[in-house]
């Protein structure tokens, strides 16, 4: 992405590689990921997973 993103895990065991690194976030705990960084999620338990995510936008910038 070419904005940051904001990950909040609700339920289930999700995995995330980011940078290389393994993560595994408990339930609501946040994650970050600055823009251009290439990451992947994973449901890793047996049940199904639930995460909400989020966008920041860049400023516009107008002339006057």
């Amino acid at each position: 992405m070419r904005v940051d993103e904001l990950m909040l895990w609700v339920e289930g065991e999700l995995e995330m590689e980011m940078q290389g690194k393994i993560i595994n976030p408990e339930p609501g705990e946040e994650i970050v990921i600055p823009k251009n960084v290439v990451h992947s999620v994973r449901n890793v338990g047996g049940t199904s997973a639930c995460r909400l995510y989020g966008y920041k936008e860049e400023p516009t910038i107008k002339a006057s």
